[in-house]
């Protein structure tokens, strides 16, 4: 299923400031296709000051068709982290992303997202990303090693 995943990186957004030490805080978006079609947008971030949280990513689902409202897609957030040999990813409360008032679509619970019938999509979805996006992987495993 991942083979027909192919990712589309936006342009950078511009960085911020992170809220608990002002150091800067790299933020991107970008685009994931399912077999073509449109399937998901994604929005990440990550504070290199602060390895220990890797990355805040928000990934939104749902209808893209022309017609479709916001109100006909939904978001969830994770946190993507770097281990000693792979990735953790986890499911996160809206309250803990740092994309929750980003959008006009309504974020998932953790616990709405965990008990999901697409939940494997999801993380499926930010795998991809993960490994698809250089600047998110990168910023993440750079942070890690400092």
């Amino acid at each position: 299923m991942a083979e027909d995943l192919t990712l589309e990186p936006g342009e950078d957004l511009e960085p911020s400031r992170c809220s608990c030490c002002g150091t800067i805080t790299h933020r991107v978006f970008g685009f994931v296709y399912r077999a073509g079609n449109a399937h998901s947008v994604y929005h990440a971030s990550w504070t290199p000051a602060h390895p220990d949280r890797g990355a805040n990513v928000a990934l939104e689902f749902g209808d893209w068709s022309e017609g479709a409202r916001p109100s006909d897609r939904f978001e969830t957030a994770l946190e993507i982290r770097p281990t000693a040999s792979d990735y953790e990813f986890e499911f996160l409360e809206p309250a803990d992303s740092a994309w929750a008032k980003s959008g006009r679509t309504r974020m998932l619970s953790r616990a709405e997202a965990l008990a999901h019938p697409d939940r494997g999509q999801f993380l499926l979805v930010a795998r991809h990303v993960l490994f698809g996006d250089r600047r998110l992987k990168d910023g993440i495993d750079r942070a890690a090693a400092v």
